[in-house]
Formats: C-alpha cells, sequence, structure tokens
C-alpha cells in the first residue's frame, strides 16, 4: 500500500485545523480574560453590598474575599447575590447564583472576610490602674477593630470622670468594662446606720464592706458585735437598713 506524500497530508491538516476552530467558536465555555470578568462582577457585587448594608456606618473596611471556582460559566449569565450572613467584622458568607435564560447554572458559596477601621477611644498615655480619667487621658483614632466583638465606648466623653480598673497602655481601646464610677464612700469607711424594724427606729455606726456611690445597695457591718447587713445609701455618710440577715 503506497502512503500519501506530503503534499496530500498537508490539505488534509488544514480543514482539521478549520474544522475544530469553528466547533470551539460557538462554545459558552468562558475565556480565561471573560472568567477573570465574571470574577470582577461577583466581587463588585459583593463589594456594593457590603457598602450598603450594615458596614454603610464605618470609616473603612477591606473585603478578602476567598477564591471561587466559575469555569465553564457563560460570559453572559445573569448573577443574583445574597448575604447568608451579616456579621459587622470577620467572615460573612454570601450565595452567588448564576443563571441564563430563567435557568439556573450553578450556585457557589463564596466567604468574605471583613477588616473594618472605625474611630474609637483610646489611652492617650499609659494609664494607670485607678486613675480617674480626665480629657488629657484619651483621644479619638482611627484603629482596626476587625477583632473587637463589642466596641461599647465610641466617644472618649463618656469616660471622663470614671475609674479605670486596669493599667492600659498607651493606643489602647478603651472598653466600657474597664470603667467604674468612682465611689461616693470607700470600703471601710464608718457610715451612720439607720435600722428601721417596725414602730422603731435605731442610728448605730457602720462601716462599708465595698466601695459605695449614692442609691446603691451593700454589704454594711455593725462596728459593735460585727452583725451584718444590708443597707442603701441615702447620702454621704447615711445609710438605711432594707433587708437584715
Amino acid at each position: 500500500m503506497k502512503l500519501p506524500g506530503a503534499s496530500a497530508i498537508l490539505p488534509l491538516l488544514c480543514i482539521l485545523a478549520v474544522c475544530r476552530a469553528v466547533v470551539a467558536l460557538p462554545g459558552s465555555a468562558l475565556s480565561a480574560e471573560d472568567r477573570g470578568g465574571l470574577h470582577a462582577r461577583v466581587e463588585r457585587l459583593i463589594s456594593e453590598q457590603v457598602h450598603a448594608g450594615i458596614w454603610s456606618h464605618l470609616d473603612s473596611l477591606q473585603l478578602e474575599i476567598r477564591p471561587f471556582v466559575c469555569k465553564s460559566l457563560p460570559a453572559d449569565c445573569e448573577i443574583d447575590l445574597e448575604p447568608l450572613t451579616e456579621r459587622l467584622r470577620g467572615t460573612n458568607i454570601f450565595r452567588a447564583r448564576f443563571r441564563r435564560q430563567g435557568q439556573t447554572l450553578r450556585v457557589l458559596t463564596i466567604s468574605v472576610f471583613v477588616r473594618c477601621w472605625e474611630p474609637v477611644a483610646v489611652a492617650a498615655r499609659d494609664l494607670p490602674r485607678g486613675l480617674i480619667l480626665s480629657t488629657n487621658d484619651l483621644a479619638l483614632k482611627l484603629r482596626e477593630t476587625t477583632q473587637h466583638s463589642n466596641l461599647d465606648l465610641p466617644d472618649p466623653n463618656e469616660a471622663i470622670g470614671l475609674r479605670i480598673e486596669r493599667y492600659l497602655g498607651r493606643g489602647r481601646i478603651v472598653h466600657r468594662r474597664m470603667l467604674r464610677q468612682v465611689p461616693d464612700l470607700n470600703r471601710g469607711q464608718e457610715i451612720s446606720l439607720t435600722v428601721r424594724s417596725g414602730g422603731v427606729v435605731v442610728s448605730v455606726p457602720a462601716r462599708l464592706e465595698r466601695d459605695a456611690c449614692l442609691g446603691e445597695t451593700v454589704p454594711v457591718r455593725l462596728v459593735d458585735g460585727g452583725k451584718r447587713f444590708r443597707a442603701r445609701i441615702l447620702s454621704d455618710g447615711c445609710a438605711v437598713v432594707e433587708a437584715s440577715r
């Protein structure tokens, strides 16, 4: 059997190449460039939803979108995006539904990590434990708050006049749980305790067993005899028994 020469094979190869090109042209799979465009559309939709959602009040945020695969999806498909979680900080989940001509082609779950920066109250200098805070002790600064689940002191003025219960280094964020109201009376201080029993009213000296503010009900102990009561602080140096032990 005589094999065809090179002059006969070359036209056949050209015909096969043209046929393969014709078959590939009308296909709906995305090229690498088109897939990049589809990724960009999804990322743009996520960004728009984040900036219009519960994050809209933040001064600055950064989105870290985890990689997702949209291979073989048509370039002209529609994208419906739905947030499955709305956490102000940290990881959020979005569901992206890719549709074409009313038919759902694929549903992807996309993870988005949200980093936030917010203006918060911080220590303007090193703050020792027990310090009663003044305007020079605090400042409002932009800080990353991604890892802070509860920022309850957005305004430094709310902390003025309160006592800090722990040492706090310069630049650290101040939380309300670190603060205490300055007591009107101190632990161990002697007060005049009014004891009411029926129609009998007796005033006796007692000592506070912890710091107290006006209006608080705190434990006290009689100077003579050591009996304990819970008494309500009425004024500086005066208290009345509400219940006995």
